[in-house]
């Protein structure tokens, strides 16, 4: 019996050891499976990365691609419209250009700054990075920069402001020397932070190209800027200081010989008749520029097509002219300093000289309208005068809003503008020849300069002073009276004492 049960224990001992090792490789087996699913798990992870990573360096290729598709396409446009904003060649010359008087020795210094560039460098003297050609529409500015280009043999480019991109900054500078014109810059060089918004924030950032591009001949070769602009008061400081478009030339619009000069150029092509006067033709144009001589010149050449003629005439035409002399001031600013009471006097007088002229040369019954606008110039100044204290009366600031006194304070201001008229007048008869000969000079030449009006006041002008107005004798006559008061009183104080 105890042998049976030894190996009966013994059997149950061999069968706990077989399931031990039994356990054992099934836990080694699971190990290694989890051990290779790990593994497997980590290979496919590896493998969704390295095709995530291949995915994204072809995404980036494609994108690289068409960027520079995109860049190609955009140079490849802007090197196809170039040619029109080149100009080789150009046969503009000054003498093309009429009118120009004194501006022409300005513009011939650019011209010299690339016939003669070294020089200017070899003698430290600076050259101006940019033109700025200011006036009224039509005067010839774009004309004027041709004539530049042309003078000085070089490539001319012609852009507008509107127009100008980034692109073109330095098509200049690789076909040095040349000269660059920008139209209208007041289209994109406006002062900045003046416009909301993404169209200020694009023009903001056209600007600052702009202004990074012009440093003058140095560093962009020679090529030089002229900008032009009949608005340079709303310019960008920035675009203005010296080293950019600092030099600043104004094409006024022309005068007699200017438009004689002009319509003689456009009539140069043409079939004329040789009894044209230009004389007359100018002087009927006053104020005109030179577009507007110009279109005078061809419709001619056209009514000359349609009337089956073979050449232009012009046939004199009698008419009355009427014109007048006004003289611009600029309203009383009451911020500027004290006004005085003889600077408020004169101010009336000045703005009532017109009406006054008008009743001496041609008498009550022949009144016209032009003293209309400065009357009311004369009315305001003389309610001010009152008002501030000045007039014999004295209404100052305690009966400024009493409301009967309203009705007095006109009627005091009526008074001084009557006073000061008088006064006008007066001035007037003493240089009554004065305004003959400056009435002559204008029949003759439409306008005249300041130089030709101070010579004409030198020749024929009164010396004597402006005379003094009542107003002026009644403060004195009363000043004089308080004087005398003031001293009878202290005469009667003393002896008083005594």
């Amino acid at each position: 019996r105890s042998k049976r049960a030894a190996e009966l224990r013994q059997m149950r001992e061999e069968m706990k050891r077989q399931n031990k090792e039994e356990m054992e490789e099934m836990r080694k087996e699971r190990e290694m499976m989890e051990k290779a699913i790990r593994a497997q798990k980590k290979e496919e992870a590896r493998k969704r990365k390295t095709e995530e990573r291949k995915r994204r360096h072809v995404a980036s290729l494609q994108e690289a691609r068409r960027n520079y598709e995109d860049m190609a396409d955009m140079w490849a446009s802007a090197y196809k419209r170039l040619p029109q904003y080149l100009e080789r060649g150009v046969d503009v010359k000054f003498t093309d250009v009429a009118g120009l008087g004194k501006i022409r020795l300005e513009l011939e210094e650019i011209v010299k700054f690339f016939t003669h560039g070294e020089m200017y460098r070899r003698r430290g003297v600076k050259i101006p990075g940019g033109i700025l050609l200011c006036g009224p529409p039509g005067v010839g500015k774009t004309l004027l920069a041709k004539a530049v280009a042309g003078e000085a043999g070089v490539n001319f480019f012609s852009i507008s402001a509107s127009q100008f991109v980034e692109i073109y900054v330095g098509v200049g500078a690789s076909r040095a020397p040349s000269v660059v014109f920008i139209d209208e810059l007041d289209a994109v060089g406006r002062e900045r932070g003046l416009i909301k918004g993404s169209g200020g924030q694009e023009r903001d950032a056209t600007l600052n190209q702009l202004l990074v591009c012009l440093d003058g001949f140095e560093g962009r070769g020679e090529v030089i800027t002229i900008a032009s602009t009949n608005r340079p008061d709303i310019l960008d400081p920035a675009l203005v200081r010296p080293g950019r478009f600092d030099r600043k030339i104004y094409i006024p619009k022309p005068g007699l010989i200017g438009r004689i000069e002009i319509l003689k150029v456009h009539a140069r092509k043409k079939s004329m008749a040789e009894d044209v006067d230009y004389m007359a033709v100018a002087s009927m144009t006053d104020g005109m520029v030179g577009a507007e001589l110009a279109n005078i010149v061809e419709v001619a050449a056209i009514n000359m097509m349609r009337d089956g003629r073979t050449e232009v005439t012009i046939a004199p035409r009698a008419g009355r002219e009427l014109g007048y002399v006004r003289m611009k001031m600029d309203p009383i600013k009451f911020n500027e300093g004290m006004l005085t009471r003889q600077s408020l006097l004169d101010h009336i007088t000045v703005q009532l000289a017109p009406r006054a002229a008008d009743e001496i040369w041609y008498g009550e019954g022949q009144l016209s309208t032009i003293w209309a606008e400065t009357a009311d110039n004369a009315r305001s100044a003389a309610r001010t005068f009152v008002l501030g204290g000045l007039s014999e009366k004295n209404h100052g600031l305690s009966e400024f809003w009493v409301a009967d006194r309203i009705n007095e304070i006109d009627v005091e201001a009526l008074r001084i503008v009557n006073v000061c008229y008088e006064r006008a007048k007066e001035t007037l008869k003493q240089n009554q020849k004065l305004m003959d000969a400056v009435v002559d000079e204008l029949v003759q030449k439409k306008s005249l300069t300041k130089q030709e009006f101070s010579h004409l006041v030198e020749l024929h002008g009164s010396l004597k002073p402006m005379p003094p107005s009542i107003l002026d004798i009644r403060t004195a006559r009363r000043m004089q009276f308080q004087e005398t008061m003031t001293k009878q009183k202290n005469e009667v104080t003393e002896d008083s004492k005594v």
